[in-house]
């Protein structure tokens, strides 16, 4: 699937070309910025292969240098907000969801899950 397709670096050059040609490469931006987030979580299962934490903690809450707050908030900035600049196309349920989160926030490992299942 996707995630195959996505791990290895001829896979995502093909699909960032493909983004180019439907004018959708703010969703292969966002894929991307949502692994990045999601890898400065402490328990790695995510899509992509990420490099081994420093520390055996098996803890799900984010690393002492990750700032989820800040970086939840700049995901939803760039991609989500009806103001984003580069907004992804989401139903407005999930749209809702992530706003009550920045809102809130409580930004968690999952919280961009659902939109990133939503734009692929």
């Amino acid at each position: 699937g996707l995630c195959v397709l996505l791990s290895s670096p001829s896979g995502m050059e093909a699909f960032i070309q493909h983004c180019a040609r439907e004018f959708s490469t703010e969703n292969i931006q966002f894929w991307n910025a949502v692994n990045e987030y999601k890898s400065k979580f402490k328990d790695e299962e995510n899509c992509l292969p990420l490099p081994p934490l420093d520390n055996d903690d098996e803890a799900s809450g984010p690393r002492e240098d990750f700032d989820a707050i800040k970086e939840g908030t700049q995901l939803y900035k760039r991609f989500v907000a009806v103001t984003a600049e580069e907004q992804i196309n989401l139903n407005a349920k999930q749209r809702n969801f992530i706003k009550s989160v920045a809102e809130s926030k409580s930004f968690q490992k999952d919280t961009f899950d659902d939109a990133q299942k939503e734009i692929f």
